[in-house]
């Protein structure tokens, strides 16, 4: 008796998909390091944009970032830069709204514009619907955030030859929305949600699960991507 084995069918894994303008839409956050490898490691000969950290302890290190915009120079990349809500040294949201920053975001803003990084996307105040930031929600209201910002805007805006982009960048939100924090039409120029790769609701679900949550979360991925949509923003 001979019998022949079955034919195992192994399915041709698909092609990726070609990201159009990836080469010009990639960017990295990197502390201090050089980003030329890992560009290499994507195969693009470099990454577009840096978005860097910085001291946000005191008025003399957010005055003067002109460190900031030559790291981003060394690399030929627009740099996205951090300016907190306000200070990371005691300083209280009912200042800020008094104009505590007004003056440290002006010189923040020449500094760059000084440096060869006039056309900068800046990342103010980032993960504010989180509890962790002197600008998050256990620290100051929405009001009290919106207020700053708009006072911080406005400010960096009347310096002569900026180009600027603010950036309006949310964290995963999976409890309670975080529309409370965003900005009027005119104030911000770019949303993104910091999305880690983790889940935020205890066990790990599996994928799909964890897939859908960050999707459909009150502040997730549909919500940016339809915020945006509906106000002709960017998506960073």
């Amino acid at each position: 008796l001979t019998t022949t084995p079955p034919t195992t069918s192994v399915a041709t894994p698909p092609t990726p998909p070609t990201i159009t303008g990836f080469s010009s839409m990639a960017g990295i956050f990197i502390n201090g390091g050089d980003p030329s490898g890992d560009a290499a490691a994507l195969g693009i000969s470099k990454f577009p944009y840096l978005l860097e950290w910085a001291d946000w302890s005191s008025a003399s290190a957010m005055s003067d970032v002109s460190w900031l915009a030559q790291y981003a120079n060394n690399y030929g990349a627009r740099l996205v830069a951090p300016f907190p809500v306000i200070l990371n040294n005691g300083m209280t949201p009912d200042q800020g709204v008094n104009g505590a920053m007004n003056g440290i975001a002006t010189s923040f803003a020449q500094s760059l514009v000084a440096n060869g990084q006039s056309n900068a996307i800046i990342r103010l105040g980032w993960e504010m619907n989180g509890s962790w930031y002197p600008w998050g929600s256990s620290n100051m209201t929405p009001a009290q955030f919106l207020s700053i910002w708009s006072q911080e805007v406005a400010a960096m805006r009347s310096v002569p030859g900026q180009h600027f982009l603010f950036f309006w960048n949310p964290s995963l939100d999976s409890f309670n929305s975080c529309s409370a924090w965003l900005p009027p039409p005119g104030q911000v120029d770019i949303i993104g949600l910091d999305l880690y790769d983790n889940y935020q609701l205890g066990s790990w679900p599996g994928a799909q699960t964890a897939w859908q949550s960050y999707l459909n979360a009150p502040c997730g991925l549909n919500w940016i991507a339809q915020t945006a949509q509906a106000r002709g923003l960017q998506i960073g």
